[in-house]
């Protein structure tokens, strides 16, 4: 007896063996990923059935004790009814082909122990999966099938074996079904965690491998025994050198850092550790011979006895340097004022425009408040606008007075914002004091020249190339009848009827086109429904010899001397109508200085040569 137990657990375990191997194998061929998984699993499973039954132990000739309802209990469990059917259609086949006495219990306990595993899965445990297979489920479906062959076994008819035999056979065979089934599905438990784990490993290094390559910094390994260990290939696109020249020249690298970094460079590896990182930028030459600026900072040290492993990434900060260089250059060059200040005010960078423009060293500026050297009467304005930095507005076009060293104050135009991820200050200043002045004697001669241009009694204009209002003075508003703010940016249209607004731009475009002054006489309705006449006097307006700026223009009332011009045309007719001799004579010098043309025949001389006389050559 104990030579059969053996030789069943040696069977049982040759299934188990057989199965898992398999399993394994299809799981990783390329085979599954072409057809679909479940093609492959039910050829395993009805194979392992075939096997079990065909190499079980027969314990008496026609009856055979063996793993096959394990094998079907792990098949349902693990592939569901596809598979499972796959593995029972196997057992039956395989189990009438050997036939023997025990054929016909042996065919009732394969379809047992599919129906009761199957009901038993679907209807108490929720479904079935492979990935996560509990103990409890498996010793569960164990106990299933190892019932449903014991009661199979003890059904059969031995022909002189003993009761007592069959319960002992029938007791063993539950055992195998009930360990069999718990070693496989553990065996698969374990091989699908370890298989999920280097799955998730593979990844991990798929991503670490891409990240390595697709980054434009360089990682490597570094020991301090044995030197460069491994760098990544960027080095060839950053240095221009190959990985295998690193790596077989381990301590070849400080040859090539700059002499005046190399100490520097050597001392932070020196005193790194698992508690300490680093961070250091250097020269390093690369296989042309130029010089490139390095970041190079520590990422994961460790230590190994007397060995430290670091592992490390490198930039390329070659272009950062050229423009932090470009701009100290800019910055020491600027004519203006460039200064980061702290949040109290405190100067913590100023440029050397500072001593040019207000006489302070910068050893008497930094550290000290920048309202020491302000205005008092600009402190509390440029607090108010600090205050509004910090709260990220940008100010652009304040002004406020700074005291020079030789006595006086500049005024100073800023424009300044907020620092990112601080919360310092950058300004801009510049000296505004000499455009100021200018701005003030230029806003005084407009006074001026508007307090000039307001008091002349004739009305005066500038109009733009489009005919647009670019000035008037008083005179012409009064006589228009128009305010300042109703006149500047529009056009005669816009202002006047279209007849008289017609008369007035009439002659505009060809005056612009010829350059040529033109003097005319505008008649005006008045209010009261009369006529006023006006002298016009126009002309364009260039700037330099080529722009056209437009028009300028001014007008003189005339209606009086024209109404006088009328009159005296009336006396002149009534005095040459006269028959005696009329002489308007110059009181004070005797002078004749008209005459009618009586007096010229009564005397015998012309207009000219009597008006040439005077009373006393008569």
């Amino acid at each position: 007896m104990f030579e059969r137990l053996v030789f069943l657990v040696g069977t049982t375990s040759l299934a188990i063996l057989t199965l898992l191997v398999a399993e394994t194998i299809f799981h990783g061929s390329t085979l599954v990923q072409r057809y679909r998984r479940k093609i492959a699993e039910s050829v395993l499973y009805g194979l392992v059935s075939f096997l079990t039954i065909r190499f079980g132990l027969e314990i008496v000739p026609g009856v055979i004790v063996d793993f096959r309802g394990g094998v079907i209990g792990l098949a349902l469990l693990t592939g569901g009814w596809s598979i499972g059917s796959v593995a029972v259609v196997a057992a039956l086949l395989t189990r009438w082909t050997l036939g023997g006495a025990g054929m016909i219990p042996g065919l009732f306990g394969i379809c047992a122990d599919f129906l009761l595993v199957a009901l038993w899965l679907r209807f108490f445990r929720g479904g079935w999966g492979r990935d996560n297979l509990p103990i409890r489920l498996l010793a569960e479906v164990g106990v299933l099938v190892g019932v449903s062959e014991a009661f199979s076994l003890a059904a059969v008819d031995f022909g002189g074996m003993s009761r007592d035999n069959v319960v002992f056979n029938a007791g063993i065979l539950f055992l195998v079904q009930l360990v069999g089934t718990l070693s496989a599905g553990t065996a698969f438990r374990i091989r699908s965690s370890l298989t999920r784990i280097l799955g998730q490993l593979r990844e991990s290094e798929e991503r670490f491998r891409n990240l390595v390559e697709k980054s434009p910094d360089m990682f490597y390994r570094f020991s301090t025994t044995r030197g460069a260990i491994y760098c990544s290939p960027q080095v060839e696109t950053m240095l221009g050198y190959s990985v295998e020249s690193i790596v077989q020249n381990p301590f070849g690298w400080k040859a090539k850092v700059h002499p005046d970094d190399l100490e520097r460079k050597l001392e932070q590896v020196k005193q790194a550790g698992p508690d300490k990182s680093f961070e250091v930028e250097y020269r390093f030459r690369d296989s042309a011979g130029n010089w490139r600026w390095l970041r190079d900072r520590s990422i994961g040290i460790s230590e190994c006895g007397s060995e430290t492993i670091i592992n490390g990434i490198i930039t390329d900060i070659t272009a950062l340097r050229q423009q932090q260089k470009l701009f100290r250059e800019m910055f020491n060059l600027a004519p203006e004022l460039i200064c980061e200040v702290d949040y109290a005010g405190h100067l913590l960078q100023i440029n050397p425009a500072w001593e040019k423009q207000l006489g302070y060293a910068a050893s008497e500026l930094l550290g000290r408040t920048v309202f020491e050297f302000m205005h008092p009467q600009d402190v509390e304005a440029t607090r108010r606008m600090g205050d509004e930095i910090n709260f990220g507005r940008r100010v652009q076009g304040f002004i406020n007075r700074y005291q020079c060293k030789g006595g006086g104050y500049r005024h100073i135009e800023w424009m300044a914002t907020r620092m990112p991820d601080t919360n310092h200050r950058l300004g801009i200043g510049r000296d505004v004091t000499e455009r100021l002045l200018a701005e003030t004697e230029i806003r005084a001669a407009h006074e001026r020249m508007k307090c000039l241009i307001d008091n002349i009694p004739d009305p005066l204009w500038l109009k733009d190339s489009e005919g647009r209002y670019l000035a008037v003075n008083e005179a012409w508003k009064r006589i228009m009848r128009v305010e300042s703010e109703e006149v500047v940016g529009k056009t005669a249209r816009d202002l006047f009827s279209p007849e008289l607004a017609e008369r007035f731009e009439a002659e505009d475009p060809g005056m612009m086109e010829s350059g040529s002054p033109i003097q005319m006489i505008e008649k005006v309705p008045t209010p009261q429904g009369g006529i006023e006449y006006y002298e016009a006097w126009k002309r364009a307006i260039r700037i330099g010899s080529s722009e056209m700026l437009g028009t300028v223009g001014c007008a003189r009332n005339i209606t009086a001397r024209l109404q006088l011009e009328s009159k005296l045309t009336k006396y002149r007719l009534l005095v040459d109508a006269v028959r005696d001799i009329i002489l308007f004579i110059n009181p004070e010098t005797g002078r004749i200085v008209e005459a009618n043309p009586f007096a010229c025949s009564s005397y015998g001389y012309d207009r000219n040569e009597l008006l040439s006389l005077s009373v006393f050559d008569l």
